[in-house]
């Protein structure tokens, strides 16, 4: 079971910072299967993906953020009637937040403090520790701190897209079966919780 709760956390991790491309021959999802169906949203997506992965190569925004960009999506949609007309729209609000130059001024992105340098260094430790002994306290603990300090900084839509990708990793360990009660007793510590429902994507 412990080699099953490490693999479940390191997928809540951050992913690769390069540009990320469908490949449309092995399109499944609902998503996938109407980008790769529509030139020209598969066109924008693309131009995401390549400015989300400059975001990160340019400290702009963090991995697990531009990993929001594209993943997010499908929560973003999954209730759209239209979900073609959903998916341009998510697409084009993204590309025009990462083509602002608001995006480099420091009230949209601030240098990094010691206080958010001290945060991320703990969840690096803490990932780490639960690499090792197969304990997410830790990581439970980190991942609400991260969240704590974006919430209460300057707003932008950048930094709604890190809390999102913040509260996407909690709610990775919530969905996985083998998980979910450690982590649910973790969350409520904190005043958190798991949703009831395992197909919601918003924790309670």
């Amino acid at each position: 079971m412990r080699t099953i709760l490490i693999a479940a956390l390191m997928l809540l991790g951050t992913g690769a910072a390069d540009a990320q491309s469908l490949n449309c021959t092995r399109a499944f999802t609902g998503m996938e299967q109407s980008i790769c169906g529509n030139p020209s949203l598969l066109e924008k997506y693309d131009q995401m993906n390549q400015l989300t992965g400059q975001a990160v190569a340019d400290n702009k925004i963090s991995t697990a953020a531009a990993e929001e960009y594209r993943n997010g999506l499908a929560r973003l949609c999954r209730t759209s009637e239209d979900l073609d007309q959903c998916l341009a729209h998510e697409i084009t609000r993204a590309i025009s937040v990462l083509n602002d130059p608001a995006l480099d001024s420091d009230v949209v992105k601030p240098e990094p403090n010691e206080a958010f340098s001290r945060l991320q260094t703990q969840l690096d430790q803490a990932e780490q520790h639960f690499r090792s002994t197969g304990d997410a306290k830790l990581s439970v603990a980190a991942l609400l701190a991260l969240i704590q300090y974006h919430e209460t900084s300057p707003q932008s839509d950048t930094t709604a897209t890190e809390v999102r990708a913040l509260k996407a990793q909690l709610l990775g360990g919530c969905h996985n079966l083998e998980l979910r009660r450690e982590w649910n007793q973790e969350l409520q510590t904190y005043g958190w919780s798991c949703p009831l429902n395992y197909a919601s994507n918003e924790l309670d």
